[in-house]
């Protein structure tokens, strides 16, 4: 609180040089630290429109963005970013619900863009020690991704298999992260708006069982460090948002984001420690999240030796973007194993003459069965004790 009231205070007697340190040390490719440094300080976020758009027993909330204006190139991780905190519900005691389902739509004028050509990404997130408290589960505290969902082009949209379902506390702390991108139209003039979609219901009006998942991912990585780091391509995709240290050395950094160079390539990587499945249990949803020039992505049981899941990404011909990726969804599912090792392979395909950004990660839904027999047990003993 007391670097706060300083910092507000030097803003108030400096505030042109303030203004100019600001926009000089946070521009648009900043937009992460941007984001927090206004939450230190407690400026407002920009508005955003929400409203429930519910049918029947089909909960729904819209969230609206503010309008991005798109009038040159960006690429990924470059555009202007819109940040939403909110709740499903505001009742006076937690409750279990369900996230069922979540898309987004991109509107400029009267048209809307199902595919995701200006769309960098969209997230959903939420604070997993929440749920996990609560339920008193201390194992998976500080374990689990804060990432719900991740939507981008060609998978603007994700629903769970039927009687499947993502758990989270009514009154918990939601959080939309919605960016743009324009690879195409150097002379373009639209105002984009993230129009997005929650999908959701309240346990205690499931007339059946629904059985919780929660994530794992995978992604390839690229060890990187001094000149290559700095690099102009590098900065264009952030690695440093993502960028952790490993066991190479004191030195040695690694990013979610690399670069292809022009022509075909193959990057495969273990990610048995990124995946960290606690036990056996099985795989009911996959997304996946790649940049224009992916082929495909996929995942390996090297204990089995066999192909667990391949994605294939569909590009357009004529200019850059991905128009579909595949993904999988499952009430049967398929297993995975505890003291199993897997191996993440993205193909890429890049024909022009410049080397270009890439980012390939696979987002797995796994069936929590702990959490599962905990809802069970907390279920029977409210049913015994109003009996």
């Amino acid at each position: 609180m007391k670097k706060k009231r300083i910092i507000l205070f030097l803003l108030f007697l400096f505030p042109i040089p303030g203004v100019v340190i600001y926009f000089s040390i946070f521009t648009d490719a900043d937009m992460m630290r941007k984001y927090g440094f206004n939450r230190f300080i407690s400026l407002p976020e920009t508005h955003w429109n929400m409203q429930d758009v519910s049918i029947d027993d089909i909960n729904t909330i819209e969230l609206e963005s503010p309008a991005f204006k798109l009038d040159t190139i960006i690429k990924s991780m470059k555009g202007k970013t819109e940040i939403l905190n909110f709740k499903l519900t505001h009742t006076d005691e937690p409750e279990l619900a369900w996230i069922k389902s979540y898309k987004v739509e991109l509107e400029y004028g009267e048209n809307i863009d199902k595919v995701g050509d200006y769309l960098c990404h969209n997230n959903l997130d939420y604070n997993p020690n929440t749920l996990y408290k609560y339920w008193n589960m201390p194992d998976k505290i500080n374990i689990l991704s804060t990432r719900i969902i991740t939507v981008g082009p060609g998978l603007t949209a994700i629903e769970f298999p039927k009687g499947y379902a993502f758990p989270i506390m009514s009154d918990q702390k939601l959080k939309v992260f919605a960016q743009v991108l324009n690879l195409n139209e150097p002379e373009i003039d639209k105002q984009i708006v993230h129009k997005s979609y929650l999908n959701y219901s309240l346990d205690k009006n499931e007339h059946e069982a629904i059985k919780p998942l929660f994530t794992a991912f995978a992604y390839i990585t690229r060890p990187i460090k001094g000149k290559e780091y700095d690099s102009e391509v590098y900065k264009d995709c952030r690695p440093a948002v993502s960028a952790d240290k490993t066991g190479l050395d004191e030195q040695s950094m690694v990013t979610s984001h690399w670069v292809v160079k022009p022509g075909e390539e193959t990057s495969r990587i273990n990610v048995t420690a990124q995946m960290n499945v606690p036990y056996n249990t099985t795989v009911h949803y996959i997304g996946s999240h790649m940049h224009p020039y992916a082929s495909h992505i996929a995942l390996y049981d090297v204990t089995d030796s066999v192909l667990v899941f391949r994605a294939k990404a569909s590009n357009y011909e004529n200019k850059s973007g991905i128009t579909k990726m595949e993904h999988y969804s499952s009430t049967e599912g398929f297993m995975l194993y505890r003291d199993h090792q897997y191996e993440l392979e993205c193909k890429t395909y890049n024909p022009t003459s410049e080397n270009q950004d890439m980012m390939a990660v696979l987002y797995m839904y796994l069936y929590d069965k702990e959490l599962d027999e905990k809802i069970k047990i907390k279920k029977a003993e409210k049913e015994k004790s109003s009996s």
